[in-house]
């Protein structure tokens, strides 16, 4: 079995942040949805369904880490995307060519969750500063 990492995920039920915001089918997002894409990188942060994958992520990270084997770290992947999609969540990204959330397929999902599993820990290639000529000295 490679599903124990998920044994104690609790998916907050608080309001969508993201209230007004429509998928391009009409459907407003939901607390459960995950977010990707640079929409608000902050607000994708604070979402509640982003908190949760986070915490999936976090149960799993040393099971995925700690094997070798392609096919049990895709089934580690597919347990996470599953218990989102069981909590009826799903996956989202940003188009900004229609300025509106898209549903992401299975495979792309599953490619979200591996890179987060993977990635987990790691510094973001690119941090904005905060310090400006303007505060440095204020």
């Amino acid at each position: 079995q490679h599903e124990p990492c998920l044994s104690a995920i609790i998916v907050p039920s608080i309001a969508a942040m993201n209230r007004g915001i429509y998928l391009v089918d009409g459907s407003a997002v939901k607390d459960n949805d995950v977010l990707f894409g640079c929409h608000s990188p902050v607000q994708n942060r604070k979402h509640p369904g982003n908190k949760a994958f986070r915490q999936m992520i976090d149960m799993c990270y040393q099971q995925y880490q700690s094997t070798d084997r392609k096919s049990i770290k895709m089934k580690i992947s597919f347990s996470i995307i599953e218990r989102v999609w069981e909590n009826q969540g799903r996956f989202l990204n940003w188009n900004p060519a229609v300025n509106s959330w898209q549903v992401l397929d299975k495979a792309k999902s599953r490619e979200k969750a591996a890179v987060a599993l993977k990635n987990k820990g790691k510094k973001p290639k690119y941090v904005p500063s905060l310090l400006t000529p303007d505060n440095v000295f204020e």
